[in-house]
């Protein structure tokens, strides 16, 4: 179970990242 939170942890903190990028991304192409 402990191994099953860190995962789930690393994935969530791994898809805040990419929506972040995916974000900056947007707003240079939008310029």
């Amino acid at each position: 179970m402990d191994k099953y939170q860190k995962g789930l942890g690393f994935a969530i903190s791994v898809a805040t990242l990419i929506v972040a990028v995916l974000k900056f991304i947007l707003e240079i192409l939008k310029k």
